[in-house]
């Protein structure tokens, strides 16, 4: 099936202002670098970096990579990680395995965690800069 759509419909339809967070639904998969002007909630797999105001990685979602981020909450899994957050939060039955930089870990029990932590006063101001460190 196609869809065309003319110059008219789209100039008619505006697309509204929005402050709710993106979510990345399951069965989705991003690879790449994800930068979001707000939060974000995981359902889905994130394979690469993501960058938020907050992150919320549920059950069902996965996050491959980098994450810098106000606040990380893991209910689902973030493997071969590197996070840079202020607050990062391990729900019971969350996964993480790599290097975090934290102000504030706090560890539920029923997590698992694997790597490295490291409390810092600014972690994020330690994350590589996201095009400008990055090869061609």
């Amino acid at each position: 099936m196609t869809v065309s759509l003319s110059s008219d419909a789209l100039e008619a339809t505006p697309v509204p202002d929005n402050d709710e967070p993106v979510v990345i639904r399951p069965n989705t998969s991003v690879l790449g670098c994800l930068t979001i002007d707000g939060d974000a909630i995981i359902h889905g797999q994130v394979d690469g970096e993501l960058r938020a105001d907050n992150v919320f990685i549920a059950k069902s979602g996965m996050v491959l990579g980098t994450i810098v981020a106000g606040e990380v909450v893991v209910e689902g899994s973030a493997l071969e990680a590197l996070v840079f957050a202020d607050r990062i939060v391990l729900r019971p039955g969350s996964q993480t395995t790599g290097e975090i930089w934290h102000k504030e870990l706090v560890l539920e029990a029923g997590h698992l965690f694997e790597g490295k932590s490291r409390r810092h006063s600014e972690p994020r101001s330690l994350a590589p800069n996201d095009a400008d460190d990055r090869e061609d």
